[in-house]
């Protein structure tokens, strides 16, 4: 095959009865995903990292991969295998990721790791070509992240994929520093616990029952360490609920696939979390069920500079319920010295198609980091950035404002209302016709 020995970590491609081997920079201490792609591999098909080129094949994401340990005289006959397997079958993943590793025994302070052998990155499906061999209970990936490499059969648990693993990495994290009040978690698939996560009312972050003391306020923020290092004024932070649940392991933290990605996080790694201040606003969210939607921050047209007004796409305003001219409140994280705290803002919300979409000097672009489309864009000028202390390409809370939600309810008694003052009025019935006078003011 040749590629191996010349690109020793390298994603394949299968196009048909083609394949393409795309040469990957892995960038140390951070997600595998985020590992650049070499253009001397060919057509990136507009994908900078393995992440994105993944998310643009429809194939697997590296999260729910099996790391399969490969010694360096059967790295070829894998492949062959592999290939083999596309051209039989309808119905394959069209990559396979194969990456150098080491002993992370043999690790110093400079990062060098003796080369003795290669760490696939499989699906179920790719894994049924594999064949046993012995391999090491651990290997540390080019990037410092250390894997457990599982058995080539098709009886593996779930608990195997990358993303059941957890990001472990070489150096208990030294290129991501906690901030102050800050702790470590590893992040936990959430698919067994959407009774939680799935809550009309807001975003939840599970924990373990032992960190109830430590995390007691309403709010837990959450923050990519990674994403904070590459883009030190973005505040890669979102407020989420504070929610507790036996089945969650004591290290680790759950969230939905939607918060993950508003903070570019990719499922596995580890995330900073951080007890934060401000009011939840649970009886708001009991008595009205208002709605949530995540949205992306842009700027804003020159026609909207200094006003309190935002636009949002058609689609975000269909699922809260609102129309042109309805108030909504926007909520992010923002640091200050007392700690990260919610701050609030009441926009007025219109229709217009001066929409503009954030741009992207300094500002990453999530589906090259966790291969999924991004969010709608919710136009804000730099005032209203500024007071929410954000800044483009953070995510922040969309929802209703209460006055919105309580002005659409009654407008559709309003007509009932003054109806019934009159027919009251007309019946001399003056305690009646004063009763629903009031309610109407009210």
């Amino acid at each position: 095959m040749g590629c191996v020995d010349e690109n020793p970590n390298a994603v394949w491609v299968a196009a048909e009865t083609s394949f393409k081997p795309f040469s990957i920079k892995p960038r140390r201490d951070r997600p595998i995903g985020w590992s650049l792609l070499d253009d001397a591999g060919g057509d990136s098909i507009g994908a900078r990292t393995l992440a994105g080129l993944l998310g643009r094949l429809g194939a697997e994401r590296i999260a729910r991969r099996y790391p399969l340990w490969v010694p360096p005289d059967e790295i070829d006959g894998l492949c062959q295998r592999l290939k083999e397997l596309v051209a039989t079958s309808s119905y394959f993943d069209k990559a396979w990721i194969v990456l150098s590793a080491g002993d992370p025994s043999r690790d110093n302070d400079e990062g060098y790791l003796s080369a003795r052998g290669y760490v696939a990155l499989l699906t179920r499906a790719q894994l049924s070509v594999a064949e046993n061999v012995e391999h090491p209970r651990d290997a540390m990936l080019d990037n410092r992240r250390i894997v457990r490499p599982v058995s080539a059969n098709l009886d593996i648990a779930r608990t195997e994929t990358l993303e059941y693993q957890g990001a472990r990495y070489s150096g208990n994290m030294r290129a991501a520093p906690l901030r102050n009040n800050e702790e470590l978690f590893t992040m936990h698939p959430s698919t067994e616990f959407g009774g939680v996560t799935r809550s009309k009312y807001s975003y939840y972050c599970l924990l373990n029952p032992i960190h109830r003391g430590r995390f007691s306020k309403p709010y837990i923020f959450a923050r990519n360490l990674f994403l904070d290092l590459d883009y030190p004024s973005l505040h890669a932070s979102l407020p989420l609920r504070a929610a507790f649940d036996n089945r969650v392991p004591k290290d680790r933290a759950v969230m939905d696939q939607t918060t993950l990605f508003a903070i570019g996080l990719p499922q596995g790694e580890p995330v900073g979390l951080t007890p934060g201040i401000g009011r939840s606003g649970s009886a708001r969210s009991t008595l009205f069920g208002s709605r949530h939607a995540v949205v992306r921050v842009g700027r804003t047209a020159v026609v909207d500079v200094e006003k309190p007004v935002t636009r949002l796409p058609e689609e975000v305003l269909d699922l809260l319920g609102l129309d042109a001219g309805s108030r909504v409140i926007v909520e992010s994280a923002h640091l200050t010295p007392q700690g990260p705290t919610v701050n609030r803002m009441t926009l007025w919300r219109e229709r217009s198609p001066l929409l503009i979409a954030r741009t992207q000097t300094g500002v990453p672009d999530n589906q090259e980091l966790v291969e999924d489309e991004d969010f709608p864009v919710i136009s804000l000028d730099l005032a209203s950035r500024q007071q929410l202390g954000v800044s483009q390409g953070a995510a922040v809370y969309v929802r209703p404002a209460v006055s919105s939600v309580l002005a659409r309810e009654f407008t559709a008694m309003s007509f009932i209302l003054v109806g019934a003052i009159f027919s009251a009025a007309a019946l001399q019935s003056i305690s009646l016709a004063l009763i629903s006078a009031l309610i109407y003011v009210v």
